[in-house]
């Protein structure tokens, strides 16, 4: 027996049967009749029966075969026309939904030696009857048939093959398509059960609250038998878009082409990763490890039914020529009312994956097995319905055309999917209060951190700086493992620094949080003067290799973490970075372990929760706290020229004596101190030196022709100043007795 087989091998109870011509004729091209009218020639292709030659017997007598070497020679055909024009054939009708089923058939579903599918119309009457039976050997299909005779007869119904589900089907929700009608029955029980057991069996499924939002179809006859079936009643019945739930095989795959190009509707397919056995339905059991065992029970936390969907409308029909002997294809309406093209920028979007922004060559490979035609993306530009200019990246406005400055842009915006739940956060409550130990720097944090997740509309106007010199502390499990799933990984991005010092910058379009996992620059003012854009522009003017440059609102949010104090050359007046003491103690690995657990297990959830409740929200044009830790760091920014001039004055600084110098002065004999090149500016080594306590006089006293700047102490200060009359010229005495070395004036 065949994986699949979708008949007996008994001959049906079909007039036809009893002609000796028609017979002669079958049994010569290894036919078997498949239902009243039709036959086939079958074989095995990766367990399923494959349909190679069809023939189909009219009521006048007249044979059509689908393949010509498997045709009737003109003498049979004379031959079995006279044969069956002398026969009344039964016709095909629906069974009284009240009506007997076959002899025997129910007391084997009763008895347990077959599983009976019904196939139903609206109505409740009955379209079709398929048994399934199993033993050592394998699993084979009987079909049952109703004829205006009143006999039910063991073979398909004529013509195309009906879906089973079609009674479940309601205008307005989405139609989940299964190959088979097993698989069907099983997700239309998760999405709608009738008794206790299959609420329990619906609780339990991974996708229960996605395939509840649906009614469930299944074809039969595996996945080469798409093309023998009515996909015509989905319309009928009032479907409007479909799902494509296709086995996990190349078959299933190839199954859902066809099946996009018959069924006429806005199409998804759902498409199963390698993570999932071959064969793969959702009737199925999950593997093993896409659960986690959470106080006894088992959680799930394998991909997202989401995560699977791809489109899959057919994208082309075919359109009136003057050539006669050439088909010209157009774009379908559906096609075209899904797809955007943004003219400033060449690439595509997807209304219902706006996260998804495809070139024209990607555009053209991710549709050409939905489309007759190899550029697609050349169909789509020519009958767009809508010229839309630009994107836009506005969290605080829905996904798709919104009006933007002075014209209309395409928001390609897409929210978390993880869903906000009630529930325990004292475990992430506990790790932060680990990590950042200062009560009131926590605090700030939560604050930052609950404004990113709950509140999308607010672009806070400063980022956040971990640093911590032990390795281990869980500076990136805060970032990666609870504010990147949170804010949406489509929302996210994870740039080395290369990337953010390179000229392109592709990576911070359309994100609204940056990670940065590990920082250092040393002396560099570049990584800071980049990322210091990024945090306050209201603007990004995205360059990307061989593409035109692009200009995108900037929603974007950054979490930088380091090892060292010189993760950023930092100025003393920054308010963009806030930067909190962290603990330099490592959390004990169990304690991680726990943490990851419970954030696998529904604490993301719990925190996004925990965010919308929070209240204490970060403000537009707030800026950074101030910190200790940042005091730190600004002070451990300063070049080594700087501190060199900083000691040679130190000194002097709490001397009870006045003392005064030019900076430039102090500046060239701290370059000598180095033999390295000092790329400090004078206003860099004047900050620090005021910052440590200096004070410079307020006018520039000029030396030589050239002008200069003088900083003195706090007793040459009070000299100076004790004398208004006199204020520069004692000032020059008190700089000639401070000389560093010989100076000449």
């Amino acid at each position: 027996m065949s994986r699949d087989q979708i008949a007996s091998k008994d001959h049906f109870n079909t007039p036809l049967a009893k002609c000796v011509v028609v017979n002669s004729y079958l049994n010569r091209i290894g036919a078997a009749f498949i239902s009243m009218r039709h036959a086939a020639v079958t074989e095995e292709l990766d367990g399923y029966p494959k349909e190679i030659a069809r023939v189909a017997f009219s009521d006048e007598g007249d044979v059509n075969c689908t393949e010509p070497e498997y045709a009737p020679s003109e003498s049979e055909s004379a031959l079995m026309r006279a044969e069956i024009s002398a026969i009344k054939m039964p016709k095909p009708r629906a069974a009284p939904r009240h009506g007997s089923w076959p002899a025997g058939l129910e007391a084997e579903k009763r008895q347990g030696k077959a599983t009976v599918y019904e196939v139903k119309d609206r109505k409740g009457n009955f379209l079709m009857l398929l048994a399934r039976y199993e033993n050592d050997s394998g699993k084979w299909f009987i079909p049952w048939s109703y004829w205006d005779d009143s006999e039910w007869r063991r073979c398909e119904p004529d013509g195309l093959l009906p879906l089973w589900g079609l009674e479940n089907v309601t205008t307005g929700k989405p139609v989940f398509i299964h190959e088979g009608f097993k698989a069907a029955k099983a997700c239309q029980a998760v999405a709608a059960p009738r008794d206790i057991s299959e609420q329990q069996a619906a609780k339990n499924h991974p996708f229960v609250e996605y395939l509840s939002t649906g009614a469930h179809v299944g074809w039969h006859g595996g996945a080469l038998s798409a093309s023998r079936t009515d996909w015509d009643a989905l319309k009928r019945y009032g479907a409007t878009e479909v799902v494509v739930v296709a086995d996990n095989d190349d078959a299933g795959r190839k199954a859902a082409t066809t099946i996009s190009k018959k069924v006429g509707l806005p199409a998804k397919l759902m498409q199963f990763s390698e993570e999932f056995p071959s064969g793969f339905d959702l009737a199925d059991d999950f593997p093993e490890k896409m659960f986690k065992k959470e106080s006894g029970r088992y959680r799930y936390i394998g991909p997202s039914p989401e995560s699977l969907l791809h489109p899959a409308t057919w994208a082309t029909r075919p359109m009136p020529s003057s050539q006669s002997n050439k088909v010209v294809f157009g774009p379908t309406e559906n096609f075209l009312k899904e797809w955007v093209f943004i003219t400033n920028v060449g690439l595509f979007v997807h209304r219902d994956f706006p996260a998804s922004r495809l070139t024209t060559a990607t555009f053209n490979g991710q549709l050409r097995r939905f489309s007759d035609v190899r550029d697609v993306a050349d169909l789509l530009i020519k009958h767009r319905m809508k010229e839309v200019p630009d994107i836009c990246y506005r969290p605080d406005a829905p996904s798709g055309l919104v009006n933007a400055g002075d014209g209309q842009a395409f928001n390609v915006f897409t929210p978390a999917r993880t869903k906000p739940l009630a529930g325990d956060v004292s475990p992430f409550l506990d790790f932060i209060a680990y990590l950042v130990p200062d009560p009131d720097e926590a605090k700030e944090v939560l604050k930052w951190c609950a404004t990113l997740i709950a509140k999308p509309e607010v672009r806070m106007g400063y980022a956040l700086l971990l640093i911590s010199e032990a390795q281990g502390t869980g500076k990136t499990t805060l970032a990666e493992h609870i504010l990147k799933p949170l804010v949406g990984y489509q929302n996210a991005c994870i740039p080395g620094e290369t990337m953010i010092v390179s000229d392109f910058n592709d990576w911070a379009s359309c994100r609204r949080l940056v990670i940065v996992p590990e920082i250092y620059q040393g002396h560099s003012w570049k990584s800071y003067n980049r990322l210091k854009a990024l945090i306050t522009d209201q603007s990004i003017r995205v360059n990307e290799k061989h593409k035109p440059p692009y200009d995108i609102e900037n929603w974007l949010h950054i979490v930088a973490c380091s090892n060292s104090l010189k993760a950023l050359k930092m100025e003393d007046s920054d308010r963009r970075w806030y930067v909190p003491k962290l603990t330099e103690k490592p959390w004990p690995q169990s304690f991680f372990k726990e943490l990851y657990g419970w954030l696998e297990t529904g604490g993301l959830e719990h925190v996004g929760q925990w965010a919308n409740e929070h209240g204490d929200y970060v403000r537009r044009g707030e800026v950074a706290p101030r910190s200790a830790a940042k005091e730190r760091m600004i002070a451990a920014s300063n070049s080594e020229h700087i501190k060199d001039a900083g000691r040679l004055v130190e000194g002097l600084l709490e001397s009870e004596d006045p003392c005064a110098f030019r900076l430039s002065h102090l500046m060239s004999v701290a370059k000598r101190q180095r033999a390295e090149r000092c790329f400090d500016e004078p206003r860099d080594f004047s900050k620090a030196l005021i910052k440590a306590g200096w004070v410079r006089y307020p006018d520039r006293l000029t030396f030589k022709s050239q002008k200069d700047h003088v900083l003195m102490n706090r007793a040459a200060e009070e000299a100076v100043f004790a004398d208004p009359s006199n204020k520069t010229g004692l000032l020059r005495e008190i700089i000639q007795s401070s000389r560093l070395d010989a100076d000449p004036f």
